[in-house]
């Protein structure tokens, strides 16, 4: 009986062990839409989908906050979908030294915070393996906070975004992997979804069979510095590889927002997680006075003149002036014929450069001409 109950609990062990690993691994071949890593170093915390995972699921089992999917995205760039991930598929899940558990503050003090190890039994002679070291937030009163994305994925894969170049001539070369040469349709003028279409590379080697780009179009440059250029790309497409021949590469639509055109870049573009808010409440006022720093609205989604809540703006404030993901910013107007500032509403920073962010408009209660509105940190 005895050898019965110890392979039974070796067979389990084996089990917990094939869906996640704490050791170095080797991923097995499977069909899969992308190119995964096929083996990690020692000590990476690895887990192997298995079907009917979601980022989502997983989230909350290991990071405790279903929220924080995009966490685990960030360091599995290989996903260029989040919302399809593929069994057999591996997944880095970062170790989660601190997870609390958000509270809104109340008058009642919280029970003192005790820290913890949870450890998995294994067979004879097998090496323990600790899990997180989890701090819990008991709280005798209090409401959990309310989180919720900034923005959707849709906004992110029609954001306007820049680059920063040396040269407002030749970045092409430099800052793209192919350009768009022709359609499978002699006559056609555009191209979106499903189209297939052909693009060259700018350098060798650049486009990757099976791998996805992004095809954006350059619709501003402007100087910010001796030798510094801003260039603002308007993305408007995710086409796949299909197959290669000698520099040109037929590749398929699979997601379009804007008509692409001949002449249209291909770049391969790293995933910006979508920054969390919680408990996001507008900081509304007619007497709001902005602060010294105020940064101009550079450009709108599609050169709208006016924006407004829901749309998407490019700043001219960038991580050099302290905007980063998550900032929240205010948007002012300033009359023309009195030194008075007037509210219009506010945004979220979604990503940034040294000298530009891009930011979406949460609220808005009055219309936000682009050129003559500004923006701070709120």
């Amino acid at each position: 009986m005895k050898i019965k109950n110890k392979f039974l609990f070796i067979a389990m062990f084996l089990v917990l062990a094939a869906s996640f690993s704490f050791g170095e691994i080797t991923v097995k071949k499977h069909w899969t839409p992308y190119n995964p890593p096929m083996n990690y170093p020692d000590g990476t915390n690895v887990y192997i989908i298995v079907k009917g995972d979601t980022l989502w699921d997983l989230a909350g089992k290991f990071l405790n906050n279903p929220y924080l999917w995009p966490k685990i995205w960030e360091k599995n760039k290989y996903i260029t979908d989040p919302h399809w991930i593929y069994p057999g598929d591996p997944l880095v899940i970062e170790k989660v030294e601190t997870v609390e558990k958000a509270v809104k503050e109340t008058k009642e003090p919280e029970k003192e915070i005790k820290e913890f190890k949870e450890t998995k039994e294994v067979t004879p002679g097998v090496e323990k393996k600790e899990t997180k070291v989890v701090q819990k937030v008991e709280s005798t009163k209090g409401k959990e906070a309310n989180v919720a994305e900034s923005a959707t994925e849709a906004d992110i894969k029609n954001a306007l975004y820049s680059i920063v170049v040396d040269s407002k001539k030749d970045y092409a070369s430099k800052a793209f992997d192919g350009v768009v040469v022709e359609g499978d349709e002699d006559e056609q003028v555009t191209f979106a979804t499903p189209d297939v279409i052909y693009a060259k590379e700018i350098k060798d080697n650049a486009l990757q069979v099976n791998d996805v780009y992004a095809i954006v179009r350059p619709v501003k440059e402007y100087e910010v510095e001796k030798g510094k250029y801003v260039v603002i790309l308007q993305r408007l497409a995710d086409v796949k590889v299909l197959c290669k021949n000698n520099g040109i590469a037929t590749v398929k639509f699979i997601y379009s927002s804007h008509p692409v055109m001949r002449g249209d870049y291909l770049v391969k573009i790293d995933y910006e997680p979508i920054p969390l808010l919680v408990d996001y409440k507008p900081k509304t006022g007619d007497c709001q006075v902005p602060e010294k720093d105020v940064y101009n609205i550079v450009m709108a989604n599609d050169d709208m003149p006016i924006a407004g809540q829901g749309n998407i703006v490019v700043i001219n404030g960038g991580k050099n002036a302290g905007f980063d993901a998550g900032q929240i910013v205010q948007f002012f107007r300033k009359l023309k014929h009195i030194d008075r500032y007037i509210y219009l509403g506010e945004g979220v920073v979604l990503f940034s450069n040294d000298y530009t962010s891009t930011v979406k408009v949460l609220y808005s209660e009055k219309e936000m001409p682009v050129e003559e509105t500004v923006a701070v940190k709120r």
